[in-house]
């Protein structure tokens, strides 16, 4: 990416996250504490009716990026195609879990304000951490986007 259109990124990125309310350390502050639980190596938080990345951080060679971007997208179908289901259109999906050979990507949804929800989005070295004790880990650290 080039220098100009990174510039560009960040500026809009600063007005979005100042037009929803949305405090950017506490983006920056809930990305570190999670990618620094034990085996976690990449996460992303993602606005869910923007689709804008907010903000990553890795510490893999994973495009966390990139996998975020995609993993939205394939969200989002999953989403439509549950709502086509007439018994799961009330339902609303929480977390969305892909299972690869050498690692797990989650994705939690939540919700920030009434109108406002975000996905985050985690990738996981299954062989370092129990999913059970991640996943209530990552509650705690998301309800400080509420605050």
């Amino acid at each position: 990416m080039s220098k100009v259109s990174s510039s560009l990124q960040e500026r809009f990125l600063e007005k979005f996250l100042l037009e929803n309310h949305i405090i950017k350390s506490k983006v920056e502050d809930v990305l570190n504490d999670a990618l620094n639980l034990n085996g976690i190596t990449a996460v992303s938080l993602i606005d869910l009716k923007s689709g804008i990345l907010l903000g990553s951080m890795s510490s893999s060679d994973l495009n966390i990026e990139f996998a975020s971007i995609l993993n939205n997208s394939i969200t989002e179908k999953v989403k439509k195609m549950s709502n086509s289901i007439d018994p799961l259109a009330q339902e609303s999906i929480n977390n969305i879990v892909f299972v690869y050979k050498e690692r797990i990507e989650i994705t939690y949804r939540t919700e920030i304000s009434k109108d406002r929800e975000l996905y985050f989005y985690i990738v996981v070295d299954p062989e370092k951490t129990n999913l059970f004790i991640i996943k209530n880990k990552i509650e705690v650290i998301l309800n400080r986007l509420k605050q």
